[in-house]
């Protein structure tokens, strides 16, 4: 597990460890802050191939504040997160609103996991992880 020694929150890396193992198809857990630094991860779990989830964590920050941006642009209101979609899986973005602080949490799934199950989980996600942070 990767944590970023400076402003990792108390318990976070082990929530996000502990929800990749508590929820089927889940292949990783990240946490970024909104300049693009890692916070803390879960690790990798069935991935193929090597991965580097510092750059993964900018990525991921990059993406939400593009699907913030075309929100915007397009009139569709408050962006509750952003998702992405390939033949091997799926991974959800979501912004993440702790005091003065905002992060983003990134959660990627296998393919065999539907869109409503992997929303579902991300949001129970979202509230561990919302809680985690507020400590």
């Amino acid at each position: 597990m990767n944590v970023m020694n400076l402003s990792t929150p108390s318990g976070l890396a082990d929530v996000l460890g502990d929800k990749v193992k508590e929820y089927d198809g889940l292949q990783f857990l990240l946490v970024a802050t909104a300049d693009g630094f890692l916070v803390a991860d879960s690790g990798q779990k069935h991935l193929n191939k090597e991965w580097d989830a510092n750059r993964i964590a900018s990525m991921a920050v990059s993406f939400c504040a593009l699907s913030h941006s075309m929100a915007d642009e397009c009139d569709l209101g408050v962006v509750q997160g952003a998702s992405v979609q390939g033949d091997n899986g799926m991974m959800l973005a979501r912004l993440i609103l702790s005091g003065e602080a905002e992060y983003v949490l990134l959660a990627s799934f296998e393919n065999r996991i539907n869109n409503g199950l992997a929303n579902w989980a991300l949001q129970k996600i979202f509230e561990s992880v919302s809680d985690c942070l507020k400590k």
